[in-house]
Parts: structure tokens; C-alpha cells; sequence
């Protein structure tokens, strides 16, 4: 639930920063949503709030990497760490693919949006 929480608090801060307003955030177990609201005409700033959460993972996952070279071989702690290594590697890979409604899609259909957008002004 706490990686749930650093990604989609990164999609809401990004959403925020860039001037949207953000409506709700959902937590679950595995899987989240943050809800903002504003003007879809600005399709780069929407392609970065989809990639502020998996930022934010792999930012996660970087302290967890970290972590499991300071702690002692063979402890719980240990167990716990690299558990959520696996996790969130994982986590940010298949949010990455570019399917439904993951970040990955998000991503390149804003993209898309913005390459449109350029062709339509020349």
C-alpha cells in the first residue's frame, strides 16, 4: 500500500504543480488512481503527470536496492525488503506496457496527441 501511495501521490503532485485540479486518489492493494481535472490541450504536461508515478517507483525502487545492501544476509528484514524489491520492479514494468489504461498507454497517447497537434499547425 505504501508504493500504491508514492506513485499515485507523484501523479497528484505532478497534476497539482503543473495547474490541474486533482479530484480524488484511490489506494488499493496492488493498483491505484488519482482523478485530475483541467484543460487536455496541453498533451505533454499530461504525457509527464503519467510518468511522475512510475518515476516515483522507480525512485522506490532505487531506495529499496539501497536498503538491501545495508542490511545483514539471512534476516527478516531482509526477506521484507527484496519481497518489495520484486514487487515494485515488477509493478513498474507492467505499469510501463502500453495497454488499457496503464501509465504506459497514458503516456503514448498523449504523446500522440501533442505529434497531431504539431502537424496540425504546419
Amino acid at each position: 500500500m505504501a508504493s500504491t501511495a508514492v506513485h499515485e501521490g507523484a501523479h497528484a503532485w505532478a497534476a497539482h504543480n503543473l495547474g490541474y485540479e486533482v479530484g480524488w486518489v484511490v489506494l488499493g492493494g496492488l493498483a491505484g488512481m488519482t482523478a485530475y481535472l483541467g484543460r487536455d490541450d496541453r498533451p505533454l504536461e499530461r504525457a509527464a503527470v503519467a510518468l511522475a508515478g512510475p518515476a516515483a517507483s522507480a525512485a522506490l525502487i532505487l531506495a529499496l536496492m539501497a536498503a538491501h545492501v545495508s542490511i545483514p544476509e539471512g534476516g527478516f528484514a531482509l526477506a521484507v525488503v527484496d519481497a518489495t524489491l520484486i514487487l515494485n520492479v515488477l509493478a513498474v514494468v507492467v505499469n510501463l506496457v502500453p495497454v488499457g489504461h496503464t501509465d504506459g498507454a497514458l503516456c503514448l497517447r498523449w504523446l500522440g496527441h501533442h505529434a497531431r497537434l504539431g502537424r496540425a499547425d504546419e
